[in-house]
């Protein structure tokens, strides 16, 4: 069993004597909580170096040869898309994350060859004729819009400190702030 870590900010000057007194050892960032990173600043790309790497185990255990295209869009939409949406609805995802991400996808579609449609084309709803893919970075922007959703329909105590500390007074469709990763 692993023993307890305390953290504390930056601010405190006797972390030691908090740790001795609870029983517990100091803790220091970044660490994983369930498996997401977590750290005093921003996690950057390094930090999600599980996410890359359970992505690329899902495509390399699939039957690339036994898939068709259809197949293969149809895992992409199912199986990787999922994967993303638990750190996606978590922590808001690096450009550089998101870019890698679709790579692999787009790698894992045309089978490591030549791609015959940029990945905009490929991400083009299916009455154009296209796959009908969304982006993971149109996936990310979709759970920060979520999120800034909840946060305008909630009466929770967080809810109502961070509309009065970001909104003002506006409401939610005059919000300046960006929730996308691209920008």
């Amino acid at each position: 069993m692993q023993k307890s870590k305390v953290f504390c900010g930056k601010g405190c000057e006797n972390e030691a004597e908090i740790a001795n007194i609870l029983g517990v050892t100091q803790g220091c960032f970044p660490i994983k909580y369930l498996d997401l990173p977590l750290s005093i600043t921003y996690p950057n790309a390094r930090n999600f170096f599980a996410l890359i790497d359970a992505t690329r185990a899902k495509v390399e255990g699939w039957k690339l040869k036994l898939l068709s295209f259809a197949g293969r869009v149809e895992l992409i939409r199912s199986m990787l898309h999922n994967l993303l949406a638990y750190w996606i609805f978590s922590i808001k995802l690096p450009a550089s994350l998101i870019k890698e991400l679709e790579g692999i996808h787009a790698n894992f579609l045309w089978n490591e060859k030549m791609h015959y449609w940029s990945w905009d084309g490929i991400c083009s709803p299916k009455d154009d004729g296209r796959a009908g893919l969304r982006k993971v970075h149109d996936l990310v922007t979709a759970a920060g819009i979520r999120l800034v959703w909840r946060l305008h329909n909630s009466n929770s105590a967080w809810a109502i400190w961070m509309r009065g500390h970001y909104l003002k007074q506006a409401h939610i469709s005059q919000a300046t702030s960006s929730l996308d990763s691209g920008s």
